[in-house]
C-alpha cells in the first residue's frame, strides 16, 4: 500500500542536506554550461532533487497534521524547519539562474513561457536572510499551537475548538448559544497572546520585504503569489464590485434567514444556522457518503471515480475525527509517489461534505499532472488551484440529492450562501491585510481598529453586542490567513471562473466536462487571464461579467428559496 511506503519514509539531516547540496551544485553547472541540451538535462536533475525534497516536506507535514503530538513527525518537522531557509535560497538561485540565461526559446519550448515568467518573479524575492524566514515559520507555529491547544469545558468534557464546531449548528438554540459563548470566551483569553505574536509577525514580514527591496509586505506578497498578468488595481476593481453587488446580495440572504428563524435581528449564535427546523443533514456515515460520492463521480466521469477509489484504497484521504488531529483541511502532492493526498476533519454537516468535494478537485488536478517533472508546471498558482476545487463542488452539487435526500434544497441553499460568503469575506480580509501590511509600527489596537472599520463595510448589519466583536479580534482565529496572508482573495477570483465552468456544464454536460479536464491538465502552464480566452469563460476583471455572475446567483437562489 502506498500509505505504508509514505509512513516508512525516514527523514534525516543527512538526506535533506544532500538534496540541497545536489541542487546547489547543479545550479552552478547550469550557470556555466551554454549547451542547450545540457541545460535542459540539468533542469531535469534539479527538478528531480526538488521533488525528493517536496516529498519529504509534505510527508512530514501531513504526518504532523494527522497527529500533532506524534514524536516522529515533531522530529521531522524540526529537521525540515532547520533547512527550509537553505532550500528556499537554493530554489531562488535556481530561478535567478534561469532568468539570467540570455536565450530561452529552448526552455520555453519544453517547459512553457509561464515557467520563465515565474522564474523572473521569484528572482525578485531572493534574500540571504534565512534567519528571517526561520523566525517567521517559528512564529506561525507558535500561533497555531496556541489555537490547537485551546480546550473548552463543554458537556462535562474538555474539547478542542475544532470539536466544538459541531455544536455551533446544533438544533438546540441554547446549545448553540453556549457553544458560541464558550468559543468567544476561550479566544478572548488568548487574544493578547495571539496579538503579541502577530505584531512580531508583522515586523518580521516587513523585514523580509525590505530585505528583497520591496517597500512593504503587501507589494512583496503580490509577487510572492505569482500574480504575473494582473495588477493591484484589477483586484481593487474586483473588490469594489463585491462591495457594490455582492454585499447587498449577502444582506438579502441574511434578511431571508432572519425571517426563517423568526427573529427580528439575527443573533450571533444563529449566524450559521440557516433553517428553523435545522440545517441540511444526511443520515449516512462517512463510509457510506464516500461510496455514494464515488457513484456521483462515475456519473460525471470515470477518471474521477478511478482516482477517488485509488485514494480511498491507499488511505490517501484522511477524514477521521481524532483528538490530536490538526484543524482545517489540506491537499498536497507527493512527487516521488505520484499521488495526491488530502486530510480533513469530517463532521456531519453540509459544509464538511462540500469541503470533501473541494479537496478532491485539487487532488484531480494534481493527479492529472503527475507525470510533469517540473514543480511549476504541475502546480498552478493559488488563484488557479481554487478553480479546480470550486468547480468540482458545483459539478457534484447537481447530484447531492442522493446524499441529502429530503434536505437537498437546504444543502443547495447552504452551498450558494457559502459561495457568496466566500466572495464577501475574502474581499474584506484582503482589504484588511493590504492595509496592515502596508503601514508601519502598528500596535495590536491599531490592527483591531482597522479590522473593525473594514468589517463594517462588508458586514454593515453585524453589530453584535459582545466583547469579542467590540475588541475587533474576529480575524485572529482564521489560521489560514495568518499562515498565508493574501491567499484568501484567490478563492473569490477562482469562484468566478468556477461558476462560468459550471454554466458551461449546465448547457452542455459533455463539453463542460471535456473542457474542465483539459483545464485541469493545463496545470501550471497557463496564466490566470489566459483561462477566460482559452475556455471562453466570464472574466473576474470585467465589470459586466461580474454583474452577470451576481445575477446568476440571484436567479439560482430565487428558484430554491
Amino acid at each position: 500500500m502506498i500509505q505504508d511506503k509514505i509512513n516508512n519514509l525516514k527523514i534525516t539531516d543527512t538526506k535533506i542536506r544532500k538534496i540541497i547540496k545536489n541542487i546547489e551544485e547543479n545550479i552552478i553547472k547550469l550557470s556555466k554550461d551554454t549547451n542547450r541540451d545540457n541545460q535542459l538535462k540539468i533542469i531535469d536533475i534539479i527538478s528531480n532533487e526538488r521533488n525528493k525534497y517536496l516529498t519529504y516536506y509534505w510527508a512530514s507535514y501531513i504526518g504532523y497534521l494527522k497527529n500533532i503530538k506524534d514524536e516522529k513527525y515533531l522530529t521531522s518537522e524540526k529537521i525540515i524547519a532547520k533547512y527550509e531557509g537553505d532550500y528556499n535560497n537554493a530554489v531562488y538561485k535556481f530561478f535567478e539562474t534561469i532568468d539570467s540565461i540570455k536565450e530561452k526559446d529552448h526552455i520555453i519550448k519544453v517547459y512553457g513561457k509561464r515557467f520563465i515568467d515565474l522564474a523572473h518573479n521569484q528572482k525578485l524575492l531572493y534574500s540571504n536572510s534565512t534567519e528571517l524566514f526561520e523566525e517567521e515559520l517559528s512564529l506561525r507555529k507558535e500561533y497555531r499551537k496556541i489555537l490547537n491547544n485551546i480546550r473548552i469545558n463543554f458537556n462535562n468534557e474538555e474539547i478542542s475548538l475544532v470539536k466544538l464546531n459541531k455544536y455551533l449548528t446544533d438544533d438546540n438554540e441554547q446549545i448553540r448559544k453556549e457553544a458560541y459563548d464558550k468559543r468567544y470566551e476561550a479566544l478572548l483569553k488568548v487574544s493578547d497572546e495571539l496579538g503579541n505574536i502577530f505584531i512580531k509577525l508583522l515586523k518580521v514580514r516587513k523585514k523580509i520585504a525590505l530585505s528583497t527591496n520591496f517597500k512593504n509586505y503587501t507589494d512583496y506578497s503580490f509577487i510572492k503569489m505569482n500574480r504575473v498578468d494582473y495588477k493591484e488595481n484589477d483586484l481593487r476593481m474586483f473588490k469594489d464590485i463585491i462591495l457594490t453587488f455582492f454585499v447587498p446580495l449577502k444582506e438579502k440572504l441574511k434578511e431571508t434567514q432572519t425571517k426563517r428563524l423568526h427573529e427580528k435581528k439575527l443573533s450571533y449564535y444563529n449566524a450559521s444556522y440557516l433553517f428553523n427546523d435545522g440545517n441540511a443533514k444526511t443520515k449516512y456515515n462517512i463510509e457510506e457518503i464516500c461510496n455514494k460520492l464515488n457513484d456521483i463521480f462515475k456519473k460525471l466521469n470515470t477518471e474521477f471515480s478511478e482516482l477517488f477509489t485509488m485514494m480511498l484504497e491507499n488511505n490517501l484521504i484522511d477524514l477521521e475525527e481524532r483528538e490530536n488531529k490538526s484543524a482545517g483541511g489540506i491537499t498536497t502532492f507527493l512527487p516521488d509517489f505520484q499521488v495526491p493526498v488530502f486530510i480533513k476533519r469530517y463532521m456531519d454537516n453540509s459544509n464538511n461534505f462540500i469541503a470533501i468535494t473541494h479537496e478532491f478537485g485539487h487532488s484531480l488536478q494534481l493527479y492529472l499532472n503527475r507525470n510533469k517533472t517540473l514543480h511549476e508546471n504541475r502546480w498552478p498558482t493559488f488563484d488557479i488551484c481554487e478553480i479546480h476545487s470550486t468547480t468540482m463542488e458545483l459539478l457534484v452539487s447537481d447530484y447531492t440529492n442522493e446524499i441529502y435526500e429530503e434536505d437537498y434544497k437546504k444543502h443547495l441553499i447552504t452551498h450558494y450562501t457559502n459561495l457568496i460568503e466566500i466572495l464577501v469575506r475574502t474581499a474584506a480580509v484582503d482589504d484588511f491585510q493590504s492595509k496592515i501590511y502596508s503601514e508601519d509600527n502598528l500596535t495590536i489596537e491599531d490592527v483591531n481598529n482597522i479590522w473593525k472599520d473594514i468589517y463594517k463595510q462588508y458586514y454593515p448589519t453585524n453589530n453584535y453586542d459582545l466583547d469579542y466583536f467590540k475588541k475587533g479580534i474576529l480575524w485572529q482565529a482564521d489560521i489560514n490567513r495568518i499562515d498565508d496572508p493574501f491567499y484568501g482573495i484567490d478563492y473569490a477570483l477562482a469562484e468566478i471562473y468556477a461558476l462560468s465552468f459550471y454554466q458551461k456544464y449546465s448547457n452542455n454536460k459533455e463539453k463542460g466536462i471535456k473542457d474542465f479536464i483539459s483545464f485541469c491538465k493545463d496545470g501550471g502552464e497557463i496564466s490566470f487571464k489566459e483561462i477566460s480566452k482559452k475556455y471562453n469563460l466570464l472574466n473576474p476583471f470585467t465589470e459586466k461579467d461580474l454583474i452577470s455572475i451576481a445575477k446568476f446567483f440571484e436567479e439560482k437562489l430565487e428558484k430554491i428559496l
